[in-house]
């Protein structure tokens, strides 16, 4: 084991760190896209489709107010007021396009369809003002139509395009989100095959040899045996722990044959003692 346990350790977090900053990066990246793709989308695109539904919506009911007036299906008072608010919003919202960038040549392009609708609100105003059901159903029956009817098939067609642009564009950023959950699973599983292995290689070069160790200590115990050393591999931590204990077992072997050494040498003495105490005792009887 070239490695240390300290170098693995490093190894370990390290690996852990970069793989959580990556995903990190990665999910940061997919929001930050979504979210200017969102607002592209949303902002841009169904602006665009909404503003001109608006204009289309203003036009028509020009063109349903005329029918009622010349119907005689309205007082001039909810003429006049239902009329000025047509005319005002046709206008702002024609203005509104023309300040858009992305509608602001489809603007210029049609600007002289657009003067039709605006001498149609002219010529509606006179006989409004004067409250005439005859003289509005005139300009209805002569201008109505070629006033309107173009200017709602331009906007319907530019409204066709801007719809099939949202589209597209809500189909990109769904495919986005797709692939981007694809890459942070893919990422994320790799992360925890990483991290696995790892842990696995953690264990059997640190954890498994460290219990190893202990069993070969626990029957060392149990059979009081000290005459097998423990494994010898590598040269990290663990090794320097096994190559301590056996040197102290070597120790513990030194001191135990000495200690047996010495009992041996002590046992003869004993009894030669022994006897030179009776001989004494035995003079002694005799001496008396």
């Amino acid at each position: 084991m070239r490695l240390t346990v300290r170098q693995r350790l490093v190894v370990f977090s390290g690996f852990c760190l970069i793989a959580l900053s990556g995903l990190t990066w990665l999910s940061m990246s997919a929001v930050r896209e979504a979210e200017g793709a969102t607002d592209r989308l949303v902002r841009e695109q169904m602006s665009d489709v909404w503003l001109l539904t608006d204009l289309g919506r203003s036009h028509r009911q020009l063109k349903d107010l005329s029918y009622k007036i010349k119907a005689q299906l309205l007082l001039w008072d909810e003429i006049n007021t239902q009329f000025e608010e047509t005319s005002a919003a046709i206008k702002a919202q024609w203005q509104s396009a023309r300040d858009n960038p992305r509608l602001q040549g489809w603007a210029e392009k049609n600007m002289e369809a657009h003067e039709a609708v605006l001498n149609l609100l002219v010529a509606l105003k006179t006989p409004i003002d004067e409250a005439s059901y005859y003289s509005t159903g005139k300009v209805v029956d002569f201008q109505l139509y070629q006033a309107l009817d173009p200017m709602l098939e331009e906007i319907e067609a530019r409204r066709s395009v801007g719809r099939q642009q949202a589209e597209a564009g809500s189909a990109a950023l769904v495919e986005f989100l797709d692939q981007q959950q694809n890459f942070l699973i893919a990422g994320s599983l790799a992360v925890l095959l990483g991290v696995l292995l790892l842990t696995y290689w953690l264990r059997r070069t640190v954890t498994t040899r460290l219990q190893l160790i202990a069993e070969r200590l626990r029957s060392m115990e149990a059979a009081s045996d000290l005459s097998t050393p423990l494994p010898i591999s590598g040269r990290d931590e663990v090794t320097a722990v096994a190559l301590a204990i056996n040197g102290l077992i070597e120790k513990f072997k030194l001191f135990v044959g000495d200690v047996t050494d010495a009992a041996a040498a002590l046992q003869p003495k004993r009894g030669r003692g022994c006897r030179t105490r009776r001989h004494l005792s035995c003079h002694r009887l005799q001496v008396a």
